[in-house]
């Protein structure tokens, strides 16, 4: 089976797609502190850091996926202090696994 991979920002994402990929920006700023310096030298800010929700982005990830009339498989990184709200968020919109 041949793939049709996107490369692109999720605000600008609305639909045709099967499966999403994402490591979205998921840190506040409140966590900063606890990050290593390798991490804040050399990552851009923008792929790090929110402004105030953490969620954000996997509010956008299950509200994109639940337009989709084929199944979608969802595979993201999370934030370890957010893990079981991420999880809450996916099976509260109706995903399993």
């Amino acid at each position: 089976q041949a793939f049709d991979f996107l490369n692109t920002d999720l605000k600008e994402l609305n639909s045709g797609f099967d499966v999403i990929i994402s490591n979205p920006p998921y840190i506040v700023e409140e966590e900063k502190e606890v990050m290593t310096t390798s991490t804040l030298l050399f990552e851009p800010t923008i792929a790090l850091f929110v402004r105030n929700d953490a969620l954000e982005f996997y509010r956008r990830i299950a509200e994109l996926a639940l337009l989709q009339p084929s199944v979608v498989h969802i595979f993201t990184e999370v934030n370890e202090f957010k893990a079981k709200e991420v999880y809450a968020l996916f099976v509260e919109k109706g995903f399993s696994d």
